[in-house]
């Protein structure tokens, strides 16, 4: 089991994790393929963090990297995982993806906010779940290469760096939760 990171770090404070009983519960047949998604993420150096919504928004696993948020999970019963993915990131992926069609069609289908796509896909299947760690490992790689540069993660900022702090435009900011959840029903 991987350890969370008990120290706040948003405006938002994390949450205490829920037991792996309750989690369990939460979670349902989607378990071993959270536990995979976890360990893939973390390995790629980013920090969980748990968020509790409240009873209707339920449970958030966000991964950041240099306070920002590079990735969430939303835990459900059906899994679901939400990433930005900027063009650096996109061209990233088209590179290095061939032969993986239905990863580039869900990253072009994705609803698209200024230059941002904000990819939401369902971890049904280990393969989902390969191809969420996919774009995790492509936004990271494109942030490495541009040195960290802004517009490589979701512009969530969690911690200011500065008195004025990360600026943010309309189209860094992901679409409202509730949007989110509506969508993911089915």
């Amino acid at each position: 089991m991987v350890e969370i990171s008990p120290q706040p770090v948003s405006s938002h404070q994390p949450s205490k994790p829920p037991s792996d009983a309750k989690l369990r519960a939460l979670i349902g047949p989607a378990w071993n393929r959270y536990q995979n998604a976890l360990k893939g993420l973390t390995g790629l150096d980013l920090i969980p963090e748990y968020y509790r919504y409240g009873p209707s928004g339920g449970w958030t696993l966000r991964f950041e990297v240099d306070h920002m948020t590079g990735c969430a999970l939303y835990l459900a019963k059906s899994l679901i995982g939400l990433i930005a993915i900027e063009p650096r990131s996109e061209a990233m992926l088209e590179a290095g993806t061939r032969g993986d069609d239905q990863l580039m069609r869900l990253v072009k289908a994705a609803p698209q906010r200024g230059k941002t796509r904000w990819v939401q896909m369902a971890l049904r299947s280990d393969e989902d779940v390969r191809r969420f760690l996919t774009l995790a490992e492509a936004k990271l790689k494109a942030r490495d290469e541009d040195g960290a540069a802004t517009d490589t993660l979701s512009h969530t900022p969690h911690r200011q760096t500065t008195a004025v702090g990360p600026s943010r435009k309309r189209s860094d900011t992901p679409p409202r939760r509730s949007a989110v959840r509506r969508s993911s029903r089915g």
